[in-house]
């Protein structure tokens, strides 16, 4: 059976001699693992379809419980994001999100839409993109059972965290943050990533480090 779908490429591994395994976000069929073939062939035009961060409309073949890409129409492969460091630290963030915390073959549009959207922003707005990595977690901490109540949050946290969970995408280039604030928000949604679904973002841990270095 072949279809057409909407996807994000997630992420990319080599498989044998000429070809990768991807892991797409779908619209129809959430997150899947997908087989493109001799894509390492100089004339192979699968290239751009096989590397992460990838978005466009994509031909699968399914095999079984497998899929196989067999033609990419890209409408956005971010290039500004792999040309700046702070861009593409943040745009592991929402990729390894979306890797760690959705289930496979579960359909999820909604996300994938606000994925897309977060990661245009990284691409093309001027914001310190990790403003937008920290918003995008924060959107999805509700649907891993997490409600963060004001009270409960640390003083210091209150007025930045608060801010990301009340601005809409478009409001985040009006947010007064520094850079402290960026790097203390992002910080304690990683650590409540950690203690409540025990998941732990290595690209957060790794965007830190970049943001660490700006002070």
């Amino acid at each position: 059976m072949e279809f057409k779908t909407q996807a994000l490429c997630l992420r990319s591994t080599d498989y044998g001699e000429s070809s990768k395994i991807i892991t797409l976000f779908s619209a129809d069929v959430g997150k899947i693992g997908a087989q493109v073939r001799s894509v390492k062939n100089p004339k192979s035009k699968l290239k751009q379809c096989a590397m992460p961060l990838c978005f466009g409309e994509y031909i699968l073949h399914k095999k079984g419980d497998f899929y196989i890409v067999t033609g990419c129409t890209v409408e956005e492969s971010f290039f500004n994001i792999w040309t700046d460091v702070h861009k593409y630290s943040a745009s592991q963030i929402v990729l390894e999100a979306l890797d760690k915390l959705s289930e496979s073959n579960v359909s999820d549009v909604q996300n994938l839409v606000s994925a897309v959207r977060t990661l245009e922003e990284i691409n093309y707005s001027g914001v310190l993109p990790y403003v937008y990595a920290t918003h995008f977690l924060v959107e999805l901490l509700p649907q891993q059972g997490i409600n963060i109540d004001e009270d409960e949050l640390p003083l210091e946290m209150v007025r930045s965290i608060s801010a990301y969970r009340y601005a809409s995408i478009d409001e985040l280039e009006t947010l007064e943050l520094t850079i402290n604030d960026i790097i203390k928000s992002l910080n304690f949604v990683n650590l409540i990533y950690k203690n409540r679904v025990g998941e732990k973002f290595n690209s957060v841990i790794e965007s830190l480090k970049i943001l660490n270095s700006l002070e």
